[in-house]
C-alpha cells in the first residue's frame, strides 16, 4: 500500500479472510464506521486500523447454547459516549 494514501483509516472485518468494510480520511468518521460495523457483525472480529496500526478491535460474541461453547459472564455493557475511552493522536 502507498504511504501517501489519503484514506488511511480502515474498518476491516475478519471472518475467514480480511474484508475492508470502510475507509475514511477523518478519525471520527472512521470510528463511526467501526462502531456501526461492530453492531452489524457481532459474530466476526472487526478492526479499526490506521495503516498497520490497530486502533480498536472487537471480539466476536460468545456462541451461547452451541455445543462446545460456554457462555462467558461479563459486566453489563453501556454504549453511552461518556463511558468510552477517547483516542488522541
Amino acid at each position: 500500500m502507498f504511504d501517501d494514501d489519503p484514506l488511511c483509516f480502515k474498518v476491516v472485518r475478519t471472518n475467514s479472510q480480511d474484508e475492508i468494510i470502510a475507509r475514511a480520511v477523518n478519525l471520527l468518521v472512521g470510528r463511526a464506521a467501526y462502531e456501526t460495523a461492530r453492531r452489524l457483525y457481532p459474530n466476526d472480529r472487526v478492526d479499526y486500523r490506521d495503516g498497520a496500526r490497530i486502533i480498536a478491535r472487537s471480539e466476536p460474541e460468545s456462541k451461547a447454547g452451541t455445543k462446545g461453547y460456554r457462555a462467558a459472564k461479563s459486566a453489563p455493557r453501556c454504549d453511552c459516549p461518556h463511558s468510552r475511552t477517547a483516542v488522541f493522536l
